[in-house]
């Protein structure tokens, strides 16, 4: 839980796990969804100050965890891990600064679209060129990711079902020409 002390680096085998924050008055925002060999807590290890975030798991998820002792030791010995690590903060860096400058430049539904491609890129199975999420994601989910209301996320979701670039299936999403997806959210 965000506030919490740093204790393990925790790294995700199998399942999914919702990173988020909320403000004061309970609205949350989800900053990722993370999957098999992601890790998380990483911050807080790193710094020695408290959680930033608070992570709940979405579907049953097993995750390794590594005592910060430990971790603190394996970097000391390891280089390999250390520039691993840095990378990977480097990587959380970009991809807040891109959300950032997504809030601020870019509409909800381009947002919508880019969300859909990174989604399809982690967590989809391929047939046929259409890419098949393998949770469900419901428009509150989306709507928390975005920083945006259900309601207007609805309403960007039943535009690009019109363009034909997303679908439903058992009510899984899906996105019938993954490579359209992808090469719009490129164009962003």
């Amino acid at each position: 839980m965000a506030g919490d002390e740093p204790d393990w680096l925790r790294i995700v085998m199998d399942g999914q796990i919702r990173i988020w924050v909320s403000d004061s008055d309970g609205q949350e925002l989800t900053l990722s969804f993370l999957g098999a060999d992601d890790i998380f807590c990483e911050i807080a290890l790193l710094d020695g100050l408290h959680r930033s975030a608070h992570a709940t798991t979405l579907e049953k998820t097993n995750c390794l965890f590594l005592p910060a002792a430990a971790l603190a030791h394996a970097m000391q010995e390891d280089t390999e891990l250390t520039q691993r690590l840095i990378r990977t903060l480097c990587e959380l860096l970009r991809r807040n600064l891109g959300t950032m400058t997504n809030f601020v430049f870019v509409g909800l539904e381009d947002r919508l679209v880019q969300v859909w491609a990174e989604l399809a890129m982690d967590n989809a199975k391929m047939k046929n060129g259409a890419a098949y999420l393998n949770r469900k994601y419901s428009q509150a989910d989306l709507a928390l990711l975005l920083g945006a209301s259900r309601e207007a996320v609805s309403k960007r979701f039943k535009a690009l079902q019109r363009d034909g670039l997303v679908a439903m299936e058992e009510n899984f999403i899906f996105l019938p020409d993954r490579a359209a997806m992808t090469e719009r959210a490129k164009t962003l």
